[in-house]
């Protein structure tokens, strides 16, 4: 969840249940806010209201049954609609929630080390109980084929595929 990775706490992206309850409980009035132009939003409830500048999808949590590589997400079109699924890779806008009832996340970081290779790969942010999918490897090493992570250099820790799903506690 990239809410809660960049803003912590109880900053989370939405589920497509919550979006479908924007659009299904709010007016949706097509405005311009300081110069940018978006959606305001507002409650039938309790008029309170938020603003969606105007972007092509908005992510929601929710990954696509049919792929684990496709989440679902709020399309702001003419009449914004539920249920596009694209790439998680594709790089769309996230509208992060706060909530008082969401427990806080523990985080781990997930450090990726060549072992004599050559490349640069990022630092992995996982969040505990929640199953991720390891990053590909992109180091190389000359005359080896990469047979898998490890948690310790000599390959004597616990060993894991390329893309592994994992869940850290």
């Amino acid at each position: 969840d990239v809410a809660r990775v960049v803003w912590g706490g109880r900053w989370r992206m939405p589920t497509v249940e919550e979006q479908q309850e924007l659009i299904d409980n709010c007016s949706w009035t097509w405005v311009s806010k300081n110069g940018v132009n978006g959606y305001e939003v507002k409650s039938k409830k309790n008029e309170k209201s938020v603003f969606f500048p105007s972007v092509s999808l908005y992510w929601s949590s929710t990954r696509d049954e049919n792929s684990k590589y496709n989440a679902m997400g709020l399309l702001m079109s003419s009449v914004p609609i539920i249920g596009v699924n694209q790439l998680r890779s594709n790089g769309r806008a996230v509208r992060a929630v706060f909530s008082e009832d969401d427990s806080l996340s523990v985080l781990t970081r997930v450090v990726f080390k060549p072992n004599g290779g050559t490349g640069f790969m990022a630092d992995q942010i996982m969040e505990a109980g929640v199953s991720q999918s390891l990053h590909p490897n992109v180091y190389v090493k000359e005359g080896c084929v990469f047979s898998g992570w490890n948690t310790a250099k000599d390959g004597s820790g616990t060993g894991f595929k390329n893309l592994d799903s994992i869940s850290i506690f």
